[in-house]
């Protein structure tokens, strides 16, 4: 997914049961083939996994992450 500002997102929602999602991109090159990666996880506790969009706000929450980061 696009995360804006060239900067390429990749989702990883929880079990079927539950109201998680991971958004993980690549934030600069290291040393070598090693990068810096960071990361968005959501988790809801509101009890009701089907109601709530956990990879929707993950995303939402990574976007403003990402432009707020340093740039590498």
């Amino acid at each position: 997914m696009d995360l804006g500002g060239g900067v390429t997102g990749f989702q990883k929602k929880g079990t079927a049961s539950s109201s998680q999602c991971q958004v993980e991109w690549q934030h600069r090159p290291w040393q070598g083939d090693d990068v810096e990666l960071a990361r968005v996880d959501y988790q809801s506790y509101n009890g009701k996994p089907d109601s709530d969009d956990p990879c929707g706000k993950a995303v939402t929450v990574a976007k403003n992450v990402a432009t707020k980061l340093p740039k590498p």
